[in-house]
């Protein structure tokens, strides 16, 4: 069997009037103007995004001043660099020759191809949308092409004895990518320059393809394609095979450790944020959550390390656009893989369109305000249905529920809130001491009104008021709800004081 990824049609890809289809990879350089995005699930995206970044970079080079000059010829010298027969070599995905992303192993027990697809139901995956785990089945040289390359970036600890993780899913980090209006610009705005390479990770290292470790014991190799940007943007984590009739892969031991978040700088699609206080601050992977939306990690997400001279950092691919594509639109593409140890647990991703104002430390701080003033209210929320639970005694509702209609409300407008940053005015409350703006109960700006009507229709969706009691249980609940705690005694005495 035969089949070449610079010229067989594997990656999905959709077309401007909304269809979709398959195209090489010659085929979507050539034709990246007119292609309006990838279609694929959110790993797939991460995995194929960094493969041609990784091919653009490698053909175009990194740009420093010359912007104009790498976004005019990139495609075109990345066309005739796949076309080299010396590099060409390397996208086969069979055959005896050298292998795309496989080493020449073999084991006695060769693994199940399904195990390629975290969709279907193999080893720890779930069977719930896949009943047949247990069969054998054989796949398209498409699919195996596009599922090879994403079981390299992002497969968890998977095989008994291995200790590592594929790069894209240390810590289930958040990935970040930019999106044009073609396909075109988002490889352009997804590439890296040189000021933010040098204070990313330093090296720049060449594709793995260019310097192929034939072995772990390879180590120049190795070090390029675990500890280097380029090496590292098309991984080869496990020593694989694949079979020649598409059923199963052989597996071994023995393979390429990528070094974490903790000793490597990180992959440029994620964020950096500080979690732990006074001693304990840390640095970490801002972590993808299944219980919690994206929107609500924004601001954690647009603190640019050239501005804030901080540890906390946005990804190193914003960055880069912010610096050198500021002008365009900042429309950015959020996802990951979900995992636990080894079992795969779900993939996420949403879009947002980001204002100018939440790159700035005013707006940022008010995005931020705005996300505290959604979790106290969902704290209040709590307390209400708990109220309401002490008095109904034996039929008490449950807080869960109450919470995640209060989420699902905001999720679904959370836009609202990207909205009211951009006009400085409208969050109308103040701290204390006067400074900065606040999102309070008595401001009239939409995301305060939105918050206050969510938090009311949650609490009652979760508590019924049809019987009497059902009613003396809601208003304890909406005293709870709308509790406003006492003024001291020192403060009052002192109030007291001054008007005598």
């Amino acid at each position: 069997m035969k089949f070449d990824l610079t010229t067989d049609a594997w990656i999905p890809i959709r077309n401007a009037d909304g269809t979709s289809r398959l195209v090489s990879l010659i085929d979507l350089f050539a034709g990246a103007k007119k292609i309006a995005d990838l279609d694929l699930r959110p790993h797939e995206r991460v995995s194929v995004m960094r493969l041609l970044v990784c091919i653009a970079q490698g053909a175009g080079g990194i740009p420093d001043d010359d912007w104009e000059q790498f976004e005019e010829s990139f495609a075109e010298k990345s066309v005739a660099y796949l076309r080299r027969e010396d590099i060409a070599r390397h996208f086969e995905l069979f055959g005896d020759g050298p292998r795309f992303l496989q080493l020449p192993v073999t084991a006695e027990n060769p693994v199940s191809a399904s195990k390629l697809f975290p969709r279907l139901a193999s080893g720890n995956n779930s069977t719930v949308l896949d009943h047949d785990g247990g069969e054998l089945r054989s796949f398209g040289a498409d699919a195996l092409a596009l599922a090879l390359l994403t079981f390299q970036n992002f497969y968890p600890l998977y095989g008994a004895g291995y200790k590592g993780r594929g790069p894209c899913v240390d810590f289930n980090g958040l990935h970040t990518l930019l999106v044009g209006e073609t396909l075109h610009q988002s490889i352009i705005f997804n590439c890296l320059d040189a000021p933010t390479l040098e204070g990313f990770s330093g090296e720049v290292g060449r594709p793995v393809w260019e310097q192929y470790p034939d072995s772990p014991n390879d180590s120049a190799a190795v070090v390029n394609a675990t500890a280097t940007y380029l090496g590292r943007l098309a991984p080869l984590h496990r020593s694989v095979r694949l079979c020649d009739d598409g059923t199963a892969f052989h597996l071994v031991k023995e393979s390429l450790i990528y070094p974490p978040f903790d000793e490597y700088s990180r992959e440029p699609s994620t964020t950096i944020v500080i979690l732990g206080k006074g001693d304990k601050q840390a640095p970490r992977l801002l972590s993808a959550r299944l219980d919690q939306a994206v929107w609500r990690q924004l601001h954690a997400l647009t603190v640019l390390r050239r501005e804030a001279r901080s540890a906390a950092s946005a990804p190193a691919v914003l960055e880069s656009f912010r610096q050198n594509h500021s002008d365009h639109p900042c429309r950015i593409w959020t996802g990951a893989l979900v995992a636990d140890n080894a079992k795969i647990l779900d993939v996420i991703e949403s879009t947002f369109d980001m204002p100018e104002a939440i790159f700035a430390e005013g707006g940022r701080t008010t995005y931020e305000q705005g996300v505290g003033h959604a979790e106290y209210w969902k704290f209040q929320l709590h307390k209400a249905v708990v109220a309401y639970g002490k008095k109904m005694m034996r039929d008490k509702p449950s807080s869960r529920a109450a919470t995640t209609h209060y989420w699902n409300a905001l999720d679904q407008a959370s836009g609202v809130l990207l909205k009211v940053i951009q006009n400085p005015e409208l969050p109308d409350g103040k701290k204390p001491d006067g400074t900065g703006r606040q999102f309070g109960h008595g401001s009239t700006d939409p995301w305060s009104a939105l918050v206050r009507e969510s938090v009311r229709e949650a609490y009652s969706f979760a508590c019924p008021r049809r019987t009497p009691r059902h009613l003396e249980a809601y208003a304890a609940g909406l005293r709870a709800l709308y509790h406003k705690p006492k003024a001291k005694k020192k403060a009052v005495a002192k109030k007291v004081a001054a008007t005598s």
